[in-house]
């Protein structure tokens, strides 16, 4: 599993990873159907029920009337999209640069040569981005925009992320073996499984879950967090 997000327990969607294609799913409560959209579908987010946008191959998708309809069309695939605000996403575009869309495109960012964004969360009108140097290296930096800069966050080794999540107030980092909420305080260990793509994120405010290729798990969040 890739990604998934719900309005509700009778309202989820998931992105399923199967011999390097992913497919898109639909829950209502008691069965999963395939949901049939233009291109390969690779984020998917929502704010509600009313109010949810897909990403697939290259354009973005919006709910209207339980099917997605296509929106406007981008240069290239996209790697992570998430919902700003009614009407508005923010779009990292694989191996280019941060996009806003609401009715146009805005860049936000433009990665430096040979880095990449890798990871994306938002909440209200701040954005955080996880980027990699493409190649070789291994180098990582987690950086936030807000109130119109960028600022690279000093998070020594957690900026070795592979996503990252808004838990109410604090801003989670995610890597392949633990996940921390800020500097000092102690990780959640993540059981490795072979199949893992380094811990994809997601809350109910009283759990972290993580998933996998084929595996989903949670652990209860931290008291104090």
């Amino acid at each position: 599993m890739l990604f998934a997000w719900g309005s509700g327990p009778t309202d989820v969607y998931r992105l399923r990873y199967e011999r390097r294609i992913s497919t898109l799913e639909h829950f209502d409560g008691q069965t999963w159907t395939p949901v049939n959209v233009e291109g390969t579908p690779w984020g998917i987010d929502g704010l509600n029920k009313d109010e949810v946008w897909l990403g697939s191959g290259s354009a973005l998708f919006r709910r209207e009337g339980g099917a997605f309809r296509k929106v406007a069309s981008l240069d290239a695939p996209g790697t992570e999209l998430r919902v700003l605000a009614p009407g508005k996403v923010v779009v990292a575009l694989d191996r280019g640069p941060l996009l806003t869309f609401d009715g146009a495109f805005k860049t936000l960012r433009t990665p430096e040569r040979a880095w990449g964004i890798n990871a994306l969360t938002s909440r209200g009108d701040t954005i955080v981005i996880g980027e990699r140097e493409l190649g070789r290296s291994d180098r990582r930096r987690v950086l936030q925009f807000e109130g119109g800069s960028w600022v690279e966050l000093n998070r020594g080794s957690q900026a070795w992320s592979t996503s990252l999540l808004f838990l109410r107030e604090k801003l989670l980092v995610g890597s392949e073996e633990w996940v921390s909420a800020k500097d000092g305080e102690p990780g959640i260990a993540v059981p490795w499984i072979r199949d893992a793509i380094g811990p994809v994120l997601w809350t109910d405010e009283s759990s972290l879950w993580f998933t996998g290729f084929i595996t989903a798990f949670k652990r209860p969040v931290p008291a104090g967090w």
